[in-house]
């Protein structure tokens, strides 16, 4: 099963996302490290996704008043799903929720253990009052010429910690950036 379609929700509209261009609706490259800024506060996401039969189907994931984030793996076989920290679904800390194509719960992915310098040197309270650290943003980057998805994690009020993620196995993987205030 893959991902054939998605768009994105917000109020009452709905935006279309061309997956055969990529995610790439406005692109930032910095360090070699390309992204799309769907970043706006989306309400919903649905997707279709084709089964073994060949039917096209679509999932839908709405919360009233509440941030959704959402991009689909380089891959297209799962959906890695932002949702606010609010969400009555999925709340902080476990915000983070990887769905198969067709809909269906994964796993549900904690805040791993930061690697950064600026991480490691604030080791008593790495995550300032946020004591969890917290999942800011999902996107996609190319790394010789291969679409990755990497994890914004924010720690300590003002910084985040830029991760690779597989949503195969929901394991984090190398250090891409830290930014904020040090």
């Amino acid at each position: 099963m893959r991902i054939k379609n998605l768009s994105l929700i917000y109020r009452d509209l709905i935006h279309e996302v061309n997956l055969d261009l990529g995610l790439y609706i406005e692109s930032i490259n910095v360090n070699k490290v390309e992204s799309s800024v769907l970043r706006n506060y989306n309400h919903g996401i649905s997707w279709k996704y084709q089964t073994v039969e060949k039917d096209l189907l679509e999932i839908k994931l709405m919360e009233k008043e509440k941030r959704i984030l959402a991009y689909p793996s380089p891959d297209m076989k799962y959906m890695v799903v932002l949702f606010d920290r609010n969400s009555q679904y999925h709340p902080h800390p476990n915000n983070l929720v990887v769905f198969y194509a067709n809909g269906e719960e994964k796993q549900v992915v904690k805040v791993p253990e930061l690697i950064s310098d600026q991480a490691v040197k604030n080791t008593d309270n790495p995550f300032g009052v946020d004591k969890e650290g917290s999942f800011e943003n999902i996107w996609w980057y190319k790394k010789e010429n291969e679409k990755k998805m990497v994890v914004d994690i924010h720690f300590a009020w003002e910084n985040t910690e830029t991760r690779e993620f597989d949503p195969e196995t929901g394991q984090f993987g190398n250090l891409i950036r830290v930014s904020g205030r040090f």
